[in-house]
């Protein structure tokens, strides 16, 4: 599942998190309708670009990127495309929204010619009901270049409905060196129960474990699904996801039992309230661990995906690689009283 709020990042400010239980997601391209045209062109083909020139047409195509800056940037991503071949582009975000909007277009008879959809259910759902256009036949050989789980994930019933263009990591947890190192924290933990000791640990010292991201509902979902794929184990992961055990199973009651453990309310910035305040609104949550010029960390670690560098790295030069957090900041860590 793909959900936008800024772009991939930099492989140099990775030093910045720790990762917990990453499970990667992707984002796939779909081609609904009876006909779609979309050239596959191979090393032969590429010396008769001139040629695509006389295309033309038109092509609806509906995304979740929606508003600035990911529309503009997704928007320029296709601009070469259609200059060169003269398609013209009709393109509509549709935010959060993707999926509910796209299967009440097709449910009405009215879908877009291509949609970017953030799932492989979403995938399989339409294929099922016989409203996808099989991308075999038109892209051919140039499957091959891709592994097989990612044929896999975007076909139904051994036939290639999707391309998959995109894969993240969903649950990172992004920690601020120097308030761990006002706990005494050197290392940050590589298992659930050394995070579970080391927010204790930070809570006892006076600093707030964690800023939840939770002004949307998906990186807390996501976690939830993590733990669950641990807890419960692949089979029981998919028997959930075919609904073919009940939201009361033990295996998922254990799941939220868990996570309640790490995102008690003690261990969230402003307790339960303040999860549910402005102040865990994207990206204001993760300003609040790694804040702009001027200001103190107001928590430890931010649960986010990977994009969240971007903003990280935006707030200050000194979060770069090599640096974790600022010299200037580890070597006389101080907070928020």
């Amino acid at each position: 599942m793909t959900h936008t709020r800024a772009d991939l990042p930099p492989a140099g400010a990775r030093r910045l998190r720790y990762r917990l239980r990453v499970v990667g997601a992707a984002a796939g391209i779909l081609a609904l309708g009876t006909t779609v045209c979309v050239p596959a062109v191979s090393a032969a083909a590429s010396a008769k670009t001139a040629s695509l020139s006389h295309i033309g047409g038109s092509l609806t195509v509906w995304a979740e990127w929606s508003g600035a800056p990911e529309q503009g940037d997704f928007e320029a991503a296709y601009a070469p495309f259609a200059a060169e071949t003269g398609v013209n582009i009709n393109y509509r975000g549709e935010g959060s929204n993707m999926v509910t909007a796209l299967q009440a277009a097709v449910s009405g008879g009215h879908p877009p010619d291509v949609a970017f959809v953030p799932s492989p259910a979403a995938l399989q759902s339409l294929a099922a009901a016989g409203k996808l256009t099989a991308l075999g036949p038109i892209i051919g050989s140039e499957a091959m270049n891709w592994g097989s789980a990612w044929n896999q994930l975007a076909s139904y019933q051994g036939k290639l409905y999707g391309v998959w263009f995109k894969g993240a990591n969903k649950n990172t947890i992004w920690y601020n060196p120097a308030e761990f190192a006002i706990a005494g924290i050197k290392t940050p933990p590589t298992t659930w129960e050394g995070l579970l000791a080391d927010a204790a640990t930070l809570k006892a010292a006076g600093v707030v474990p964690f800023s939840l991201c939770s002004d949307i509902g998906w990186p807390v979902a996501d976690l939830w699904q993590n733990v669950y794929l641990k807890t419960a184990g692949a089979a029981d992961y998919n028997k959930l996801a075919a609904h073919d055990i009940p939201w009361t199973d033990p295996t998922v009651t254990t799941a939220f039992d868990t996570l309640a453990k790490l995102v008690q309310p003690q261990y969230l910035l402003g307790g339960t309230a303040g999860a549910l305040s402005t102040e865990a609104k994207y990206p204001s949550c993760v300003d609040q661990v790694f804040p702009k010029p001027g200001t103190m960390p107001k928590a430890a670690m931010v649960i986010e995906a990977d994009f969240v560098v971007s903003e990280i790295v935006g707030n200050s030069s000194n979060y770069t690689a090599g640096t974790v957090g600022g010299a200037a900041r580890l070597a006389q860590p101080t907070r928020l009283t």
